[in-house]
């Protein structure tokens, strides 16, 4: 009863102490028009000037879109400016112009002296220093629980991967998810308007025995948005170039829908660098349904028009689980689809691939030149792909397998193209075996 009575005095001074130092920031809102993250921006160029909009998206945790808008809005009032880096044309850096800089220290000064003052009324017997320390613990725990880049509380124990984020000579910013190594490196490519969040259960199956690489194609989850178009090809130059700046080598690659056709082109590129392919679903069609574009401009005008905003993420979340694809997922992807395929967008959430992009990537699928690069393909490859058409029906003409060679061919019957993101156990399996090939038959750099 007594932890319980000094736990809910301490939230009664907690909530007190922040409606003390909430009227020189909402002082700010009405005088300047300044949003909280307009402020941690400005904050942020006033301790280092010059960060690049990649590296504030990546310290705020918020997607590249949206760093893109709060940036806008902060040029618009002549607060920053953008520069392109004189070392690299394709890097845009931030800089507080003159009047950015003097309101950014006006709002610290006034801060620090409203502080001052609150300070300066606590008893002298006070000791400053456990004052600092208890201020300071107060602060670790809140980071513990508080993620910035979402609305609300996550869980206590810290993820198993490190989120990072690389810039292309493509000219692409690729978010990617990266495990602790442990093996063979597993790289994942989503479906065009997913994420990278859809592997993490996969990921999850596959830690101990490799090092799971889960990436954001362009224009999707936390990955830059260029203009369009959005041809297939631009993946496959980002993927190569991610490949060879990292330098990844016996890389098992597995992809899912246009990441499988991609998966196949960079396997073609690269074949030194990919010991094994696994291909689930892959968005292969017979070459007559390239040429049948009879459903095309409906299937990208209904893309277009998709709802892609909701006032927080459990309402988006609620209202996407009941709607077809979602509705057929395991709970573990969906859930990780959700925290990278929803970003913040001011006080709303939106999807992270935005229906322009989704669309585009739709209208350039007759461009593919996958099905051509099959022949081209060395490592030892799985293909999987079903009969049903559950969400979708299969993408993969079913003689893909034959045109690899010594290509092993998985049917499952039923399910539909969302197969992988429905049954992860399997694709555990599949890459599991791939995992074997890769460290059995590691490939040299002439493949």
């Amino acid at each position: 009863m007594a932890l319980r009575s000094t736990s809910e005095r301490a939230l009664r001074a907690y909530v007190r102490a922040l409606n003390v130092a909430d009227p020189i920031r909402l002082q700010f809102w009405d005088d300047r028009g300044l949003t909280m993250p307009q402020l941690r921006i400005m904050f942020r160029l006033l301790e280092r000037d010059g960060q690049s909009a990649g590296e504030l998206a990546a310290a705020m945790r918020v997607t590249p879109a949206t760093m893109t808008g709060l940036t806008d809005r902060l040029v618009k009032q002549q607060l920053v400016e953008r520069h392109s880096d004189t070392r690299d044309g394709r890097v845009v850096r931030l800089f507080l112009t003159p009047a950015g800089r003097a309101t950014a220290q006006a709002v610290e000064e006034a801060s620090r002296a409203h502080l001052d003052r609150v300070f300066a009324r606590m008893r002298p017997s006070t000791d400053s220093s456990k004052r600092c320390a208890s201020l300071r613990t107060l602060l670790s725990g809140y980071k513990t629980i508080w993620n910035p880049g979402r609305r609300g509380m996550t869980s206590t124990h810290p993820p198993a991967w490190n989120t990072r984020y690389v810039n292309l000579p493509t000219g692409a910013l690729l978010a990617l998810d990266e495990w602790p190594s442990a093996g063979p490196r597993t790289v994942f490519l989503h479906a065009t308007g997913f994420s990278r969040g859809c592997w993490r259960p996969h990921a999850a199956r596959l830690a101990s025995r490799s090092t799971p690489t889960l990436i954001d194609l362009r224009g999707h989850g936390a990955s830059s948005k260029p203009p369009e178009p959005y041809r297939w090809s631009y993946f496959v130059d980002d993927l190569v170039s991610l490949f060879e700046i990292e330098d990844w080598r016996n890389v098992v690659l597995c992809g899912h829908s246009v990441g499988g056709a991609t998966a196949i082109q960079v396997a073609a590129r690269i074949p030194g660098r990919v010991a094994a392919l696994v291909l689930l679903e892959p968005v292969v069609p017979a070459a007559s349904a390239l040429l049948d574009r009879s459903e095309e401009g409906g299937l990208v005008e209904r893309t277009r028009r998709r709802r892609s905003r909701w006032p927080s993420r459990p309402v988006a979340a609620a209202y996407l689980r009941t709607r077809a694809p979602y509705d057929s997922w395991n709970s573990e992807v969906f859930e990780g689809w959700i925290d990278t395929g929803v970003a913040a967008a001011g006080p709303e959430v939106e999807l992270a691939c935005p229906p322009w992009v989704e669309a585009s990537v739709f209208v350039e699928t007759r461009r593919s030149t996958a099905r051509d690069d099959l022949g081209l393909v060395m490592a030892p490859t799985t293909v999987v792909r079903a009969t049903g058409s559950r969400g979708m029906p299969s993408t993969c003409d079913p003689s893909v397998a034959a045109h690899v060679n010594g290509a092993h061919e998985i049917v499952v019957e039923g399910s539909g193209h969302f197969l992988p993101l429905e049954d992860v156990d399997l694709v555990a399996q599949v890459v599991m075996t791939a995992l074997a090939d890769a460290v059995s038959e590691p490939r040299t750099e002439k493949g």
